[in-house]
C-alpha cells in the first residue's frame, strides 16, 4: 500500500469514527443537554464532571462505555495516522527525519485523547458522588493537552501543504 493510499484510508476511518459520533452516539449522550467531557477544550472542574455525570440516563452512559470508546478510538486513530502522514508526505522532499520528528506531535495528541477517553470511562463508572477532585483535574488536563496538541499536529500539516505548495510554485516558474 502506497503512502497516499494509507493516508486516504486513514481519513476514511476518521470520518466513520466521526460520523458514528456525530449520527449515532452523540446525539444519545447529548440527551442530558450538558456539554461532554471530549469537547471541553478549556477542560472542566469537579463540579462541572459531576454536572455531565448527572446528565447521562442509563441509556447513554452505556453508550459512552462501549459505543462511544469504539468510535472515540476510531477517530483519533484516524486523525493520528492523517496527520502523521500528512507531515511525512508533505515534508519527505525536504527531510524524512524531519517529518518522522514532527509526527511526534500528532503522536501525542493520540495519547492525550487515549488517556482522556480511559479516564472519562472510569468517571462514568464512578458516578458523580464517586469521583475526586485530583481525577477529574487529571482527566480535565488530559482533555487541554488533546486539544493543544491536535490543533498544533493541524497547523503543523498546514504550514507543512502551504510550504509544500509554495515551492512547487517556484519549481514551476524556475523550470
Amino acid at each position: 500500500m502506497t503512502l497516499v493510499r494509507a493516508f486516504w484510508s486513514l481519513v476514511v476511518l476518521m470520518v466513520v469514527g466521526i460520523g458514528v459520533i456525530v449520527f449515532w452516539t452523540g446525539p444519545i449522550i447529548d440527551t442530558g443537554g450538558v456539554e461532554v467531557f471530549d469537547t471541553r477544550k478549556g477542560g472542566y472542574d469537579l463540579t462541572t464532571a459531576q454536572e455531565i455525570l448527572r446528565s447521562l440516563d442509563d441509556r447513554a452512559r452505556s453508550t459512552y462505555l462501549v459505543g462511544q470508546r469504539i468510535a472515540d478510538t476510531l477517530f483519533p486513530i484516524g486523525l493520528f495516522g492523517a496527520l502523521a502522514l500528512g507531515l511525512v508526505l508533505g515534508l519527505r522532499r525536504w527531510s524524512l527525519a524531519l517529518a518522522l520528528a514532527l509526527t511526534l506531535v500528532p503522536a501525542a495528541y493520540f495519547v492525550f485523547d487515549m488517556l482522556e477517553n480511559a479516564g472519562v470511562a472510569q468517571m462514568i463508572r464512578a458516578g458523580a458522588d464517586g469521583i475526586t477532585p485530583e481525577q477529574v483535574n487529571r482527566v480535565s488536563d488530559y482533555t487541554v493537552w488533546k486539544f493543544r496538541f491536535v490543533n498544533a499536529a493541524l497547523a503543523l500539516v498546514a504550514l507543512t501543504w502551504i510550504t509544500r505548495g509554495i515551492a512547487a510554485l517556484n519549481d514551476r516558474r524556475q523550470a
